[in-house]
């Protein structure tokens, strides 16, 4: 600890960090650690984690220039860093940039209830317009890559909705139990353990994960005036209104209405690695006849790290981008909040590449 001390001083000392020195534009032999170094590329490479949080800077000044701001005034301004009622007020509930980013890259690594290595997608062709693909998305998936206790779980659960939201939802019994297992199948993993400890630590969580969970997804909520709709069929189904495809952010759902003729693949916009975990998409499909020009979504992973990572975002950055890593790769998982009866439920969450 002590030498990674003396190493960030040192690099702070010969311009090369922004330990001390955000707001700093830097020079044509510094680099710069202000908002205007990121247009031209001239950014110290620690330049976000270290200005995005609040550690070393409670009670500063105001400086222009900055990211974000530590000052006694930023509350009222509104550009105070994320972390500052965490790290100067001791409050403890708050979590920086790199803070999430460290955690969802251990929540993938310890993932390992997805479809691994044994999927494959046909992706064909790229563009903004015309179906540029002749195949299906999913060109192989066989049986192992579904054979998880989790995956196998959500598909018992896929099939409880009705996608229009003109058309009332309840909850059978044994769609309850169905719901029930899943809930606590997924708490048994890893990956929910780790976002349990760390909103409890962080201060966004008060009680147990399962509970949250329970109540931020599977609550029904109005639709056009009708009780049709819930974060879980939003985003691990799908839900149509009129011509308009709602949500529809999961792969193995993707996968079983590709099956059965209800989608149509057109084309992919983006994409991101995520090694033998899996992949990130971001595609244009037609769904019971209704097209969808973007839509993205997890593609190989497990019910459970795609749950954990919208969860982590809706509670600690709702509304906006919360930014997140995996494999290496810095993106923005967005989520938006549907409020009913005094709640706050998830009202949609998906990858934003």
């Amino acid at each position: 600890m002590k030498f990674l001390t003396l190493l960030l001083l040192f690099s702070a000392a010969d311009g090369q960090s922004c330990v001390g020195r955000c707001g700093d534009p830097g020079n044509s032999s510094t680099c710069g650690c202000n908002v205007a170094c990121a247009a031209n590329g001239t950014c110290c490479r620690n330049h976000r984690d270290v200005c995005l949080s609040c550690r070393g800077r409670c009670g500063e000044p105001y400086r222009n220039g900055r990211l974000c701001q530590c000052d006694s005034n930023c509350k009222s301004h509104r550009n105070c860093c994320d972390d500052v009622t965490f790290t100067c007020s001791g409050i403890r509930r708050g979590a920086t940039t790199h803070d999430l980013r460290e955690l969802t890259e251990k929540l993938l690594a310890a993932d390992v209830n997805g479809a691994s290595v044994d999927l494959r997608l046909d992706l064909q062709g790229k563009g903004m317009s015309d179906d540029l693909a002749a195949r299906p998305l999913f060109k192989t998936v066989p049986a192992s890559a579904l054979a998880s206790p989790t995956i196998r779980l959500l598909e018992e659960l896929q099939d409880n909705y009705s996608p229009n939201v003109t058309t009332s939802e309840d909850e059978e019994p044994d769609e309850v139990a169905e719901k029930e297992a899943f809930l606590d199948a997924v708490m048994q993993t890893q990956v929910m353990q780790l976002t349990e400890s760390f909103l409890k630590e962080r201060g966004f969580l008060t009680g147990n994960l399962r509970d949250k969970l329970d109540e931020l997804w599977f609550t029904l909520y109005k639709r056009k005036k009708i009780l049709s709709s819930s974060g879980f069929e939003h985003v691990f189904a799908g839900e149509v209104r009129g011509q308009k495809v709602l949500g529809l952010h999961n792969w193995v759902y993707f996968f079983h209405e590709e099956q059965q003729g209800d989608i149509n693949y057109m084309r992919w916009l983006n994409f991101i690695d995520l090694g033998d975990k899996g992949e990130i998409i971001k595609v244009a499909y037609k769904w019971m006849d209704k097209v969808k020009k973007a839509g993205s979504m997890f593609v190989g992973t497990s019910p459970e790290l795609d749950m954990a990572v919208y969860t982590l975002c809706i509670l600690t950055r709702p509304n906006r981008g919360c930014a997140v890593q995996m494999n290496g790769h810095k993106f923005n998982i967005q989520t938006w909040v549907q409020k009913s009866d005094g709640k706050e439920l998830v009202g949609a969450a998906f990858p934003a590449i």
